[in-house]
């Protein structure tokens, strides 16, 4: 399997803040109740899972008011956060 480097990390992650919000924003309308509780994730660092849990309610609450703005700006500002914390370490890609 081919190790990625820095810049195809910090360009991966540019596209997914382009696009998931653009999914979400579609999704939005056909979501069910269900749907926003299935959600779940794994973290190490209780800082770390203090701010991704944060970010997760701030999206969910969103998705749940039905507000397609503000849950893509949720997004985008998550994804966007684990790109520039990510290219603060170039220590994990190597």
């Amino acid at each position: 399997m081919p190790k990625l480097g820095m810049h195809e990390v910090e360009v991966m992650y540019r596209m997914r803040e382009r696009l998931e919000p653009l999914a979400l924003a579609e999704s939005i309308p056909h979501l069910t109740g269900d749907d926003h509780r299935r959600a779940f994730m794994r973290l190490t660092g209780p800082a770390r899972r203090w701010v991704v849990n944060a970010e997760h309610r701030l999206l969910l609450d969103a998705i749940e008011r039905r507000d397609v703005v503000d849950a893509e700006r949720c997004l985008r500002g998550h994804i966007r956060r684990t790109r520039v914390e990510l290219c603060r370490h170039p220590e994990v890609f190597r």
